[in-house]
């Protein structure tokens, strides 16, 4: 039993062939034999865990970039609907006979837009 408790005090962080020496015995060589296959299992879950966490913080990224890139994708879009809809009322009003400064304050656009015109 003093031997099992020595085991179990020593075997965390110990140099498996020096506790060997000093326990002789085909059980303990068999528990160090699982805590290896146990401490490597560890290592490979650990591993494998923080694979899969990059994996997410990754796909989270793209996905967050991709939803910016949409909505800002968007509202460009609207953007430039809104002033081709501009454009084409401040025309339909220059074909009405409307000067220039009524144009831009009806279509709400800058002097330099009509030029487009």
């Amino acid at each position: 039993m003093n031997r099992w408790l020595y085991f179990i005090a020593n075997a965390k962080g110990a140099d498996q062939e020096a506790l060997l020496s000093q326990l002789v015995d085909p059980d303990f060589e068999e528990a160090v034999n699982v805590i290896k296959g146990y401490t490597t299992e560890q290592k490979l879950r650990h591993a494998y865990d923080m694979r899969q966490n990059y994996k997410r913080l990754v796909n989270s990224y793209i996905y967050t970039g991709y939803m910016q890139g949409e909505e800002k994708g968007l509202e460009k879009g609207l953007e430039l609907g809104e002033r081709k809809e501009r454009l084409k009322l401040a025309r339909k009003l220059r074909d009405k006979g409307m000067s220039d400064e009524e144009i831009i304050q009806l279509a709400d656009l800058a002097l330099e837009d009509l030029a487009e015109l």
